[in-house]
């Protein structure tokens, strides 16, 4: 499911403390075009979902690097309620 800032206040119907939304760019900002296959957020997120680190540090790398190769004009945000910090690589277990 896909769910735009615009309708946030649907989250009710779920479990408040189980959600990360993840965004190419902040709030109100666009995303920086790329001429190649994937934008430099996927590229970037398709690199740092392989190593076994917590989602969020994950996140926190993705936009790091994407800061980085755009210089700035590009800064990917997330919003998490998740009471644990997950692993991508060990299906439901928290660190």
């Amino acid at each position: 499911m896909v769910i735009s800032l615009v309708n946030l206040q649907q989250l009710e119907t779920f479990d408040a403390e189980r959600i990360l939304i993840a965004y190419a760019a902040s709030p109100g900002k666009g995303v920086d075009s790329s001429s190649e296959r994937n934008s430099h957020y996927t590229k970037q997120l398709l690199h740092f979902i392989k190593q076994p680190l917590p989602i969020e540090l994950v996140l926190k790398n993705v936009r790091t690097a994407v800061k980085k190769k755009t210089e700035g004009l590009q800064v990917p945000w997330y919003m998490t309620s998740i009471p644990c910090i997950p692993s991508l690589i060990k299906e439901g277990t928290c660190t």
